[in-house]
């Protein structure tokens, strides 16, 4: 089975790696994960004067795009400046559509940005009966504009796939921390691998694989 997917992206692309899994485990597809810690997926595609070792990188991964049925851009986006997120998706998708690869952006994944590891254990433990979420405007407050930035793009270039895993941590007023009697993260921002790939069966519950309908 040959590599058709790409994940590009920070340590936020990196913890969806078990939910992807999955996914790709269902579509019958194969990928190659190149990850960097604090390396927007973007960054470098619409500033070609960039020289960081990111945005070399980045280049030169896109121009192997041709090569993918499917280029996942991942990142912890509300931790860049809003313009380089906005020029660099436009950039990114206008280059990977041009080469024949389907585009597929994941929006952040909600979290509390505190550790709340202490607070799930002592209640798994039976030691204290504590309200471990976190509000949701919290997330809306953070990732707003940066997904209202993913939802424009996927607007204006109607083959973009855009993967919200919002709605399997966040109800109508709050997140939650622990799914199913698991801890979701191991610090205050990244999945555990066992809550990313419980994740990743739970979206498939509820969405149609979105692996399965480009193909070369």
């Amino acid at each position: 089975m040959k590599v058709s997917v790409l994940l590009l992206g920070d340590s936020h692309a990196n913890h969806l790696r078990p939910f992807l899994d999955v996914v790709l485990r269902d579509a019958s597809r194969r990928a190659v994960y190149h990850v960097q810690g604090n390396c927007l997926a973007v960054r470098g595609i619409s500033a070609p004067h960039e020289k960081d070792s990111c945005a070399l990188r980045n280049r030169a991964l896109l121009e192997i795009a041709g090569e993918m049925d499917y280029v996942i851009l991942a990142s912890a986006w509300a931790s860049y400046p809003i313009e380089e997120v906005r020029k660099g998706l436009g950039t990114a998708v206008a280059q990977l559509l041009a080469a024949g690869a389907t585009p597929v952006i994941v929006k952040d994944t909600p979290s509390p940005r505190r550790d709340m590891s202490k607070c799930v254990l002592y209640n798994a433990l039976g030691w204290r009966q504590e309200n471990c979420g976190y509000p949701i405007s919290e997330v809306r407050s953070r990732d707003g504009v940066y997904d209202s930035i993913i939802d424009e793009v996927a607007k204006n270039h109607r083959k973009v796939v855009v993967v919200n895993p919002k709605p399997g941590l966040c109800g109508e007023e709050s997140c939650v921390t622990s799914l199913q009697g698991l801890a979701v993260f191991r610090d205050s921002n990244h999945l555990n691998d066992g809550a990313a790939r419980l994740l990743g069966e739970l979206f498939l519950l509820g969405n149609s694989n979105f692996m399965t309908q480009a193909g070369r």
